[in-house]
């Protein structure tokens, strides 16, 4: 009786957690993320290419962080910067290297940002002067966690780097969200 049951769990169990990645597959993430003295939100969307390791991924990243701006070291006034991103960036599975239900997936690309500063008590016209629209790279890993055979649990780091930015460069942050695989 003990050997039908154990293998009627593991049918269950295979069942349940039989999910794998698949060429053509598309999900769908939103995130959290936690980034110094503000968040980041992000939305992305990821289709698995060629085979079942390599993708495509789309990302659109709304930033807002506390901002303080001085002025000869003597006066300091504080606002937000707001940063919206979109990216695009090739993926990787390592599907192979930790057990299921679990997925590893690198990522590395191209990004756009628009960036401003607002919300501080001075007229607008004597902040620093700074570029808004500015171009940069982005990667990452993204921890998958299969829940259900079409819904995950993720979270990860992100690491990006705009290259003209006079306002915030460089950008490392934690994330956590969730994916539906369809």
């Amino acid at each position: 009786m003990r050997k039908i049951l154990l293998f009627l769990f593991g049918l269950l169990y295979t069942a349940t957690f039989g999910q794998s990645h698949y060429a053509g597959q598309y999900s769908l993430g939103l995130n959290y993320g936690f980034v110094n003295n503000g968040t980041n939100y992000n939305l992305n969307l990821q289709k698995l290419i060629g085979n079942k390791f390599l993708g495509l991924r789309a990302d659109f990243d709304l930033l807002q962080q506390d901002y303080d701006v001085s002025f000869y070291g003597i006066d300091q006034y504080q606002g937000n910067f707001e940063s919206k991103r979109v990216g695009i960036a090739a993926t990787y599975s390592l599907e192979k290297v930790i057990p299921h239900p679990f997925y590893l997936q690198l990522y590395l690309g191209g990004l756009y940002s628009n960036e401003k500063l607002k919300g501080f008590g001075i007229v607008q016209n004597v902040l620093p002067t700074y570029t808004s629209n500015n171009f940069g790279a982005y990667g990452g890993a993204e921890l998958e966690l299969v829940v259900f055979p079409s819904f995950s649990l993720t979270g990860g780091f992100k690491y990006q780097n705009v290259f003209q930015s006079s306002i915030d460069k460089e950008l490392l942050f934690g994330q956590v969200g969730v994916k539906i695989n369809f």
